[in-house]
């Protein structure tokens, strides 16, 4: 008996095994056991068994004891256990593909028969492998897998130990069945090096704790597979990589990528075309039918339908996954003082979810697919996308077979019910085998910390990371690669690929040492990389399409300021919506758009223009490719010219990309909108109320108070960028003067050239901290972009300095409003802007918890009022927007309608507090919310042209309609009777920094606005040089001494609404002559900034600088005049600026003595500036100083106004920061040769107005009077343009009223209401 079974065993066994005797096997037949020894596999047939790519084979394979255990009595129910001891695997990459892969023929596998008991109790056998080793090799790399515990059972679909009978699903009427198994190791153990560098550091990774879920689904008529799910699940993956170990591994990829990419395509199109018949969709297709309505009938099959393997699908999911990224051992790639010993960069992804389908068909529903929601935005993307595609492929095929024989038979049109054109239904039945591989890769949370180096331990802080609690099914990144191709070796045009992703809210705390290393790591394998490639591929054509909600970059100031308690410790730039893609759409940037950008940008001087601020060799801003793009003159390939009648005879031109002729190098960004905050934090103490109701942000447990001041209002910007290569000769006349010491360029320059369009007002306002917090950026961003070249250059070489980097921008109106301590006479002062939070605390300290809860709620109405724009702190702190509300007493009697037009402002912070106070007298127990919500409805119909915009600042618009020693309560009547429980409860009043810094209403502001229009503006950078250029056509200045905060932060927020009725007013003419034009020319000394930096008085005061607490010296943790960086990047820059400001044709400047000492104490510095050489020439001024401070002299008859006229003023200043006024002396800017000098300043001496011209006006009147008509006619359009923007202010004051009117009567009507049931609330208690 054991004779017959071992001969049977050799017999199917001697197949699969070498040198297999009868010596090698142990049998115990009824007790169902067996034992094998030293098996040697046989590599070939093991090869195809296997099915393994044809891009390797396995060259050998052991197994040194084999057992098996069968229960001869149970094999229905108990599985049979198969038990490996050590198994070795050899495994080599082929340099071509191997002969005998993928195939028609085996593709579709011979039939094992019907699905048996046989196939049962095999699908059922339980594995446990004590240890597998698998070797591979390839021509530069070898690696190593060892794998412990390996054990693979059978499991319920739940993924539970059961019966074998429970671990299978059959459907009858489907014919087909369902097998789950279920597979766990204990450790994986990876360790790979390079062969062709053996000064790789090996490349480790160790994983404990792993399985895989199964699920294979077979045919029961022939046992053939029709599809597989594979999960695999980690828990925590931990992996530390030097810069080394992934230039070995990328040496690796890059040498079998190749192959990989072949046997991909060529296995793909063959079991794609088996993985077709199978799908439902496909089915449902042929048959006319949908696959949803598929009538399902018993139980088992609704049972089946839910565990059912729609198709073959990959997963990879994991708890957690550390990555350390660090320098090799040694010093450090940056030249930075911070990082000359190195650094390590940590990375955190939670919940880290891969998803891959292979053979999906391409308008197939995604509706089985786990853990993903089809109605998104990509799915509507991709439906558009197809549509177009499958349109424009039928009118391309359908124009080559408009005069085909057939085509010219046919008299009468298309019936409607179909199309019996055969070539058009062959293009369409074709079209729908379409098939698409994706890949979907979801992050629930995803955070890069900060660099730490070794000079200190300390807590990595977040580098990038979200600040907005989410619902658990909202992914911080979700993306999604779509690529497309046909079943079989067919070749038919293909729509190109997709690249999707969705980034949820995240913010980037720039750091300078984190963005110096992440440079140089990235760049360091870059440049390794290019040296193995001789040639580099061209890049994919391919769709992207890249939002992002809400992101926000953080630029921090470490150093503290405690005596200045204005002075913000960080800024804020945030996007709602910023939209990235390289395709043209109406969502993405249409060709329309772009040419309205072009068109703007060439009205300006800037773009093309040789005059000044331009110079003959500045290079163009505008790349040719934008227009080229705009024109649809830049495709790729001319579409494909198809002749012929019949399909056969045009298939030919049927190429993949015969439909890719649009080009993809032309991206598109859009921010919708884009806003800047300030942040100031402030120490406060925290009571008992505050700390159990109200919501504290993570940034509180510092014990801070957190406010947030407005830097630049929401506005909509749009830019166009282009990345291109070309030789360098076309520029080589401006690369030779930036060039440092004389250095030859490369043959080749990389330019990225971008443009740019606002579409509203620019509104920027300032304090004098906020002023000193932008120096302090300033000279952080310049010692990032000058260590950026300096590393570029270390690594890359002297190439870096002929990369070129061009802007060129377009804002129609620019308003920057300088905020002042103000200066009215016969009004209290304040002395500073500083916030006085102790004094607030205190005043809020005694409050008992219901007055305390009753004004948090109150705030959160008033909060919501803010700027019409999204705001968000940090972290989880929300701070919504200002709408219009209820106000704390009902009105009785209603002022004047003019009254009311001009304290509109403060009759919305009135109404804000009435429905809260009724709704919480009265009992109502309305969310506040609900209350923000209804009154949001009455603002949104009014609040558009309830406010006259900062531009129009007068006499009026500066005083207050009430008098200063009344609030704003004091503007509405109180009924007493509604309010009694609350007498004593201040009201509060409004703040934008979501704090009630002041309680009072005679808190002012000094404001003096900047109007600037039609605003230009351009930089080019090229290594270590930068240009910067500046225009604009008109200026004005409008300012008022003493202005209520909260009433200029209103106005602020609602200066873009008035800016649509002004559009076709502030475009300009062409023709019209630019006011301000401004050059800066700056170049940096790389070998100059290198000596200083190497010095030994540098050094030395470096290491006196360091501390433990700071041990970091770069300017965003140590700003300030002692810090050695900046010393010497001063030293080391060579600037000029070169400037004129015509003001011949603009109205006279009228400012007061009190707004002009305090511009001057506005700008001035925390630290002494160096000078450098300044070249100004003012033309035409004429000012008027009226004198508001009071007089010393008791005699004093009163101000006399200071007129002044500058007819042509010369304004210079030399590099020791002496300034020569009057005297115009030839500053030549660096790289500037004598002969472009000398061509400014006659340029200059052309136009000027000075006191030689006007001699010669005296010669000539009848130029004289032309002139003068000339400007008078001007100046008559001007005060025509004021005229119209008045009218239009008037219709929508009018509105206004209106609006008012019907709001009152409203209010009126449900003060009645809440009187009557309050009083039958009275009596119901009574």
């Amino acid at each position: 008996m054991a004779s017959i079974i071992k001969n049977q065993i050799l017999k199917h066994l001697s197949r699969f095994v070498k040198n297999l005797s009868s010596d090698k096997i142990s049998l115990s037949t009824f007790k169902g056991e067996g034992e094998l020894t030293n098996l040697e596999l046989d590599e070939i047939v093991l090869t195809d068994l296997l099915a393994l790519p044809s891009w390797m084979k396995l060259t050998h394979a052991t197994c040194n004891k084999a057992c098996i255990r069968i229960p001869w009595t149970k094999l229905k129910s108990v599985p049979i256990l198969l038990s490996l001891d050590s198994v070795k695997i050899r495994v080599e990459a082929c340099e071509e593909l191997r002969q005998g892969g993928p195939s028609p023929q085996n593709a579709f596998p011979t039939s094992a028969g019907k699905y048996g008991f046989v196939n049962k109790v095999i699908d059922g056998i339980t594995a446990t492998v004590n240890s597998v080793e698998i070797t591979f090799q390839s021509q530069a790399f070898e690696s190593k897998v060892q794998i412990s515990r390996i054990r693979l059972e059978s499991q319920s679909p739940n993924w539970k130990k059961v019966d074998l009978q429970g671990t299978r699903l059959k459907c009858m009427e489907r014919g087909e069945t369902l097998v789950f198994k279920a597979m766990e190791w204990q450790t994986l153990r990876l360790e790979a090096r390079s062969t062709s560098d053996r000064n790789l550091a090996p490349l480790r990774l160790l994983t404990n704790q792993a399985k895989a879920h199964i699920v294979i689904k077979k045919k029961l008529s022939d046992c053939q597979v029709l599809g597989c799910r594979l999960s695999l699940l980690l828990d925590d993956l931990l992996w530390v990589l030097t810069d080394s170990q992934i230039l070995a591994a990328l040496h690796f990829i890059n040498s079998i990528s190749g192959l990989i990419k072949q046997s991909t395509e060529l296995t793909q199109r063959f079991k794609a075309a088996r993985k077709l018949e199978s799908l439902p969709e496909y089915q449902a297709q042929l048959s006319q039918t949908s696959a949803l309505k598929r009538d399902i009938r018993t139980d088992a099959a609704r049972h089946f339908d839910t565990f059912d393997v729609k198709e073959t699908s990959y997963h990879f999911l994991c708890e957690k996954i550390d990555l350390h990224f660090c320098d090799d051992p040694g010093s450090g790639r940056s030249n930075h003082e911070d990082l000359k010993d190195g650094g390590a960069f940590q990375v955190s992804l939670m919940q880290v979810l891969l998803d891959f389908y292979p053979y999906h068909l391409a308008k197939g529903e995604r509706r089985s697919w786990p853990r993903y929601t089809p109605d998104n935005a990509l799915a509507q993307w991709l439906t558009n996308s197809l549509n177009s595609f499958r349109i424009a492929l039928i009118e391309a095929i359908s124009a080559s077979s408009m005069h085909s024989p057939l085509a010219r038979t046919q008299n009468n049109p298309l019936p409607s019910g179909g199309d019996t054109n055969p070539v058009k239904k062959t293009v369409t039945d074709q079209f729908g085998k379409l098939m698409s591989t994706c890949l979907v890769l979801k992050i629930q949370d995803l955070r890069l910390f900060k660099v730490t180096t070794s000079s200190k331990q300390t807590v990595p802080q977040p580098f990038l990371s979200s600040y907005i609690d989410r619902p658990k099914d909202l992914q911080t990144v979700h993306a999604e690669f779509t690529w497309f191709y046909y079943p079989g070796e067919i070749c038919f045009p293909l729509p190109s690929p997709k690249v999707f992703a969705h980034l949820y809210p995240f913010q980037v705390h720039l750091d300078t040492c984190t963005i110096l290393w992440l440079n140089c790591f990235i760049s360091n394998l870059q440049n390794a990389m290019s040296k193995e490639i001789v040639e580099p591929a061209e890049p994919d054509y391919m769709d992207v399409r890249v939002e992002l909600i809400m992101p926000k970059v953080v630029f921090e100031n470490k150093k503290l300021y405690p005596s200045q308690k204005e002075r913000p410790q960080s800024l804020h730039f945030q996007v709602s919506r910023l939209v990235l893609s390289n395709y043209r759409s109406n969502e993405t940037g249409s060709l329309h758009e772009l040419t309205q950008c072009l068109e703007l940008l060439q009205r300006g001087d800037l773009a093309y223009g040789t005059d000044f601020p331009s110079k003959d060799h500045d290079v163009p801003l505008i790349a040719e490719k934008f227009i080229l793009h705009a024109e649809g003159r830049d495709k790729i390939r001319q579409p494909t010219k198809i002749n012929g009648g019949s399909f056969h005879e045009i298939a030919p031109y049927l190429t993949k990309d015969m439909l890719n002729t649009e080009p993809r190098d032309v991206w598109y960004v859009f921010m919708d909108p884009f806003w800047a905050d300030f942040r100031v934090e402030t120490k406060r103490k925290k009571n008992s109320s505050e700390q159990n109701t109200s919501k504290i942000p993570k940034d509180s447990d510092r014990d801070l108070s957190l406010m947030l001041y407005p830097f630049i209002d929401s506005l909509p910007v749009s830019a166009w960028l282009h990345l291109h290569e070309e030789p360098s000769s076309k520029l080589s006349s401006s690369l030779n003067s930036d060039t440092p010491n004389g250095e030859t360029v490369p043959k080749t320059q990389k330019s990225i050239k971008a443009i740019f369009s606002a579409n509203g007002i620019a509104s920027l306002q300032l304090t004098h901290y906020q002023y000193l917090f932008l120096m302090r950026m300033i000279e952080a961003i310049s010692e990032l972009s000058l260590y950026l070249t300096y590393d570029l250059e270390q690594i890359i070489g002297q190439q870096i300095y002929n990369n070129l980097v061009t802007v060129l921008g377009y804002i129609p109106t620019t308003e920057l409003s300088l905020l002042f301590p103000p200066s009215v006479p016969g009004k209290q002062e304040s002395p500073s802007m500083e916030l006085d939070s102790s004094a607030m605390m205190e005043s809020s300290s005694g409050e008992n918890d219901e007055t305390h809860g009753e004004k948090e709620n109150t705030w959160k109405l008033i909060e919501q009022e803010r700027n019409q724009k999204p705001c968000f702190a940090p972290e989880n702190l929300t701070i919504p927007s200002v709408s219009m509300s209820l106000s704390s007493s009902p009105v009785s009697n209603v002022p004047s309608m003019e009254s009311l037009r001009s304290s509109f402002s403060q009759v919305k912070h009135g109404l804000s507090n009435l429905a809260v106070t009724f709704n919480k007298v009265g009992g109502i127990s309305t969310p506040d919310s609900e209350v923000a919500s209804q009154w949001s409805n009455i603002s949104s119909d009014s609040s558009e042209n309830n406010f006259v915009p900062i531009e129009s600042l007068d006499d009026e618009f500066c005083r207050s309609p009430l008098p200063s020693d009344v609030g704003v309560d004091a503007a509405v009547e109180v009924a007493t009777e509604v309010v009694e429980d609350n007498r004593s409860t201040p009201s509060p009043s409004f703040s934008f920094g979501n704090q009630m810094l002041r309680a009072e209403n005679d808190n002012l502001v000094g404001v003096l606005t900047i109007r600037l229009d039609n605003v230009e503006v351009a930089q080019e950078a090229k290594g270590t040089t930068s240009k910067l250029k500046f225009q604009c056509r008109s200026v004005s200045l409008r300012e008022c001494t003493g202005m209520a905060w909260n009433e200029f932060q209103t106005k602020f927020a609602t200066r873009n609404r008035k800016w649509a009725n002004q559009v076709t007013s502030t475009l300009g003419s062409p023709t019209q002559k630019r006011v301000i034009k401004m050059r800066l020319s700056q170049r940096i000394d790389v070998e100059k900034f290198k000596e200083v930096m190497h010095s030994d008085e540098t050094k030395s005061t470096v290491a006196g600088l360091r501390t433990p607490e700071c041990p970091r010296v770069n300017l965003t943790d140590r700003p300030g005049a002692e810090s050695p960086l900046r010393k010497a990047i001063i030293d080391s820059t060579i600037a000029f600026l070169d400037g004129r400001v015509d003001l011949r044709n603009e109205d006279q400047f009228t400012l007061h003595m009190s707004s002009t000492i305090a511009l001057a104490d506005f700008i001035e510095d925390e630290i002494c500036p160096t000078p450098f050489p300044i070249q100004l020439e003012v033309i035409g001024a004429n000012a008027e100083l009226i004198e508001d401070r009071p007089s010393v002299n008791i005699t004093s008859p009163g101000p006399v106004p200071l007129k002044f006229s500058v007819p042509n003023l010369p304004i210079t200043r030399d590099k020791y920061g002496v300034f020569h006024i009057g005297y115009k002396e030839s500053l030549v800017p660096p790289g500037t040769s004598q002969s472009a000098s000398g061509c400014r300043n006659e340029s200059c001496q052309k136009d000027s107005g000075g006191a030689q011209q006007s001699h010669k006006d005296q010669q000539q009147p009848s130029k004289s009077e032309l002139d003068l008509i000339l400007a008078d006619f001007e100046k008559l359009q001007r005060q025509l343009q004021l005229v119209q923007q008045r009218n239009t202010e008037l219709e929508s004051e009018l509105q206004d009223t209106q609006n008012l009117k019907m709001m009152i009567l409203q209010l009126q009507e449900q003060v009645v209401k809440l009187q009557e049931e309050k009083s039958n609330r009275l009596n119901y208690l009574r």
